[in-house]
Order: C-alpha cells, then structure tokens, then sequence
C-alpha cells in the first residue's frame, strides 16, 4: 500500500462522501432487499 501526503480537507471530503453518502444509501439498499426476499419467500 502506498502511503500519499495529503491535506486535511482533502481526506475530509473523500471520508465525507465515502462514509457520509454510504451511510445514508447503504441502510436503503439493505432494507430494501430484505423487503424483497421477504415477499418472494411469502413471508408477508
């Protein structure tokens, strides 16, 4: 792994989109395929 200098705000806006925008859409996503294997498998 390659070590690269940089700064702060750089590595808070890539840690920002990374983990503020996955945060919020992965829940989503997660729901939204249980929801799924739930009515295919008849469960609701």
């Amino acid at each position: 792994m390659r070590v690269q200098a940089a700064s702060a705000a750089h590595l808070l806006r890539r840690n920002l989109l990374i983990y503020g925008v996955g945060g919020i859409v992965v829940p989503f996503v997660g729901i939204k395929l249980i929801d799924m294997l739930l009515t295919a498998l008849h469960l609701v």
